[in-house]
């Protein structure tokens, strides 16, 4: 059964990485994505992990499971908050790394597009790592 969702998570990460390919080739419309929003969303992505957590820590009596990609999702935010965590950062992760391929062919707007991905990533990757210094007696 560990294989199994090794390989369930890895599609997952693929499948992000052929959409984020997807997604920066085409043309962003009235998309205006600037410094601001990159920033905005990187302070918001640093924030939410320890304020999901603290929630959840708060929320169960018993101490939260560690992320792992041998076991599958046990619920929602509230229960599996550290799971659920480390599949959006590998959706992102692939998103970004899709995004990166169509690099030479990107316009402006696309590379802000690619500079936002990436800002959410790193604030989610931050977030966790803040997590697991915060919580580490609250998680097994």
């Amino acid at each position: 059964m560990q294989r199994y969702w090794l390989v369930v998570y890895a599609a997952i990460f693929i499948l992000a990485a052929i959409a984020g390919a997807g997604v920066v080739g085409q043309s962003p419309g009235n998309t205006k994505v600037d410094s601001f929003l990159v920033a905005v969303s990187f302070v918001v992505l640093l924030a939410f992990p320890p304020l999901i957590v603290s929630y959840a820590v708060r929320r169960k009596s018993k101490p939260l499971q560690r992320a792992s990609f041998s076991r599958g999702i046990r619920g929602d935010w509230w229960a599996d908050p550290l799971q659920l965590l480390r599949v959006s950062i590998l959706v992102l992760a692939g998103l970004v790394l899709g995004s990166l391929r169509s690099i030479p062919d990107a316009h402006a707007q696309s590379a802000m597009v690619i500079w936002w991905q990436a800002s959410m990533l790193l604030g989610l990757l931050l977030g966790e790592r803040i997590v697991y210094a915060l919580f580490r007696k609250q998680i097994l």
